[in-house]
């Protein structure tokens, strides 16, 4: 009994990357806008790549920083590393993210239709993970910049 608690309690390290969900989300999200990009509604699809980076930032990021903070206490080493990669993965599709948010705006004509539609839309899908994730929990996540 003692070693298969061991083996399970390997497997579930292994397989639990910080904040999975939030980056399942992530990549809906991305289906999301891209299919927005293809319509050539870019305000819709830059309010989702927003959307996905906030998702990423406050929930993944403090997520895996809590973790590393964890592994470096416990000096496993291995796990160090992995959650530097991974941290630096978040921070590279934070940018990316954003960036692309970015030059989906500027081809914003008049993408008005729909977009306080599309912005409830969002918000629920931020609360989403929020409400998982409460100490990622803020005020306000940025809708009203956009």
């Amino acid at each position: 009994m003692k070693r298969s608690a061991w083996i399970v309690l390997l497997v579930i390290s292994a397989v639990a990357r910080p904040a999975w969900a939030v980056r399942e989300g992530w990549g809906n999200g991305k289906i999301l806008a891209e299919q927005f990009e293809r319509k050539g509604q870019w305000q819709k699809a830059a309010l989702w790549r927003d959307a996905m980076a906030v998702t990423l930032e406050f929930v993944s990021k403090p997520l895996a920083e809590d973790m590393l903070k964890r592994a470096r206490k416990t000096n496993d080493f291995r796990e160090v590393r992995q959650l530097q990669r991974d941290l630096a993965q978040i921070e590279e599709l934070i940018q990316s993210t954003r960036k692309k948010a970015a030059e989906n705006r500027v081809k914003a004509a008049k993408d008005e239709q729909g977009i306080d539609l599309e912005k409830k839309r969002i918000e629920s899908y931020i609360d989403s993970f929020l409400q998982h994730y409460p100490h990622a929990m803020v005020s306000t996540w940025g809708l009203e910049k956009m």
